[in-house]
């Protein structure tokens, strides 16, 4: 971090409320790498990456920067160092013609004032850990949700295919006919459905480079470190065979079963895949399938 009166003035006369903030830095979003801004140069601050200022060794898990690059707006956020409290605000800048993201800090742990309601021998760091859990998470199923997915994809595909020159697959599933499930049988019923899907999916991902993620509604998306297409597609093809298995329902609404549909793509390294390609490609394949599928 840089304290913020030696900010150029370039970007201090753009924005002045950036003198309410104690330090600032420049982030490449999709590299987490960190850069200062001098008499119109990008100088990027070698070995150093943005997660490292919070002694971590690997990308938050609730990293605005990449979040706010993706939303291109500014996204905010609380964290913790050393017994302190600090507002981050990431704000999304085309610097050079380059996408960066500029993080404004501010210690806030004398001037912060939460109102907890009536939870007891909550502390500041213990709030700011359940914050972080539930804006990361699906309430319903417990799995990580969509904004998480998007904030981590970028540095994780950097790292993992770009760097470690490893493999990385992801499959979008989707349930067929969930709308006729909650109609026919019930929307408990069909929150059962959902989850049974994310605890399949949880169990799975155990002790395995699998990160699964509830996408919202009745689709799911699982990424597969390290893996290959053909890999990937022996085991989406196994969660399809077994939800299709299992009996659903009671003697109430009667038994039922359910399948998926699924589409699934090896992130392709040599340039000319964007990561909004990626995604719409696995989207296109699951649509595909959809449209296939006796039960669609």
């Amino acid at each position: 971090m840089f304290p913020i009166d030696r900010l150029d003035t370039s970007l201090l006369n753009d924005t002045p409320i950036i003198q309410l903030f104690d330090s600032y830095r420049l982030v490449d979003p999709d590299t987490q790498d960190v850069f200062d801004y001098r008499n119109g140069q990008l100088v990027q601050i070698q070995d150093t990456k943005c997660y490292a200022v919070w002694c971590r060794n690997l990308p938050c898990a609730n990293c605005t920067s990449s979040w706010a690059a993706i939303r291109n707006r500014a996204t905010m956020k609380f964290d913790r160092l050393q017994s302190r409290t600090y507002l981050v605000i990431s704000v999304p800048c085309d610097i050079q013609g380059r996408r960066m993201v500029l993080e404004l800090v501010k210690d806030v742990e004398d001037s912060l004032m939460i109102h907890i309601g009536n939870k007891d021998n909550t502390t500041i760091s213990g709030l700011l850990d359940e914050l972080d859990t539930a804006v990361m998470t699906d309430q319903n199923t417990g799995l990580y949700n969509k904004q998480y997915f998007f904030s981590r994809l970028p540095s994780m595909l950097h790292s993992l295919v770009k760097m470690e020159e490893r493999r990385y697959c992801g499959a979008l599933f989707d349930i067929d006919r969930f709308k006729m499930i909650n109609d026919q049988h019930g929307h408990l019923m069909g929150d059962e459905v959902i989850r049974y899907v994310a605890d399949l999916f949880r169990t799975i991902s155990q002790g395995n480079a699998i990160i699964p993620v509830r996408f919202g509604g009745d689709e799911f998306y699982l990424g597969f470190s390290g893996y290959t297409y053909e890999q990937a597609k022996d085991i989406c093809d196994k969660i399809c065979g077994q939800v299709g298995r299992h009996r659903f329902g009671n003697g109430t609404t009667g038994e039922f079963n359910v399948t998926l549909s699924y589409g699934l793509e090896e992130f392709d390294d040599d340039g000319a895949m964007s990561i909004a390609e990626f995604i719409n490609r696995i989207d296109a394949k699951m649509y595909a399938a959809k449209q296939q599928s006796p039960r669609s």
